[in-house]
């Protein structure tokens, strides 16, 4: 399993035991809009991973791995063409319309290498960096214990770590060694008193948006009910994560042992901003409505304007 799966995979589990202490962000007026976008991103800033800052301008992110990373490969993750998702029988795509959503960075993992991996919101929303991931191989091993106080240095101490038990299992002590650390909009790091230990009914949002890759997956179009969608509003609700955001760090030790001891040679790290992932996504989803409907529009006129000569 790779690292990024497994560290979403961790998230996840604690995700689930977290209950939301408010809905502010899906209750702003501007939220699922291309101006809450902006304005969740404008405050995002807090958070960063090797500079790269959560909220930052897509094009300011690429600029910043160009520059840090001249030899690596850099490449663009792209959506479909956004008409196919209303418009059954175009003839080809169109690239202009093949929106990017993710930055790959791409260096061969060997020693003293890191892999990154950047979500960017989708247009209509200005394309800002929503998400991130990095995966590291070092030099040489290292003491579990000195990635921990260089990320807890960095971060503040951890929401929840290897101590934390969830039904009297320990989730996050193993092979794997996992940190998550959870802070509202404002940067403000949470506790576990403050975020509360409840089981949610529905982590589904979480789960399935966070499956596949960093760009917001769930933009695949469902049609019918907007009920079906990943990020509507009504299958928002019930979900614990999308007001916060979340970093964790998974740290694969050598070899079996307890707590923080232990060697590394590796680790990840992810940060996802979930309100600036949904309120993007939500922005894109009006987006599209709104063109199927124009498409819609148009057909109907056309065809009022043919028939009138259809001889009986």
């Amino acid at each position: 399993m790779s690292f990024q799966r497994r560290t979403v995979t961790c998230t996840l589990v604690l995700a689930a035991v977290f209950v939301s202490i408010g809905k502010a962000q899906s209750t702003s007026p501007d939220f699922g809009t291309p101006q809450g976008t902006a304005r969740l991103a404008s405050t995002a800033g807090f958070l960063d991973i090797l500079g790269i800052k959560l909220g930052m301008p897509a094009e300011t992110a690429m600029g910043m791995l160009k520059a840090n990373y001249p030899t690596a490969k850099i490449t663009l993750g792209r959506r479909n063409d956004y008409q196919m998702a209303y418009i059954s029988n175009l003839p080809r795509e169109d690239p202009s319309k093949q929106w990017a959503y993710e930055i790959d960075l791409e260096p061969a993992l060997l020693p003293g290498n890191d892999r990154l991996m950047i979500g960017i919101s989708m247009p209509p929303n200005k394309q800002v960096v929503h998400a991130i991931s990095r995966t590291a191989v070092l030099k040489a091993p290292a003491a579990v214990e000195n990635i921990v106080a260089g990320l807890r240095k960095k971060y503040g101490s951890e929401t929840a770590g290897v101590n934390w038990r969830f039904g009297g299992l320990s989730l996050f002590d193993g092979s794997s060694k996992t940190l998550v650390w959870i802070f509202d909009i404002q940067g403000r790091l949470l506790g576990l008193d403050a975020v509360g230990n409840v089981l949610q009914k529905n982590s589904d949002g979480c789960a399935v948006s966070a499956s596949g890759g960093m760009g917001a997956p769930g933009f695949e179009i469902r049609r019918g009910n907007s009920d079906g969608r990943i990020y509507a509003r009504d299958m928002m609700k019930n979900s614990g994560c999308y007001d916060y955001v979340i970093l964790t760090a998974l740290i694969q030790t050598e070899g079996p042992s307890h707590g923080l001891s232990g060697m590394t040679t590796s680790f990840s790290l992810t940060a996802w901003h979930w309100p600036l992932v949904s309120s993007g996504a939500i922005a894109y989803y009006s987006f599209l409505d709104q063109m199927a409907q124009a498409a819609a529009n148009r057909a109907a006129q056309e065809a009022k304007q043919r028939g009138t000569d259809v001889k009986y």
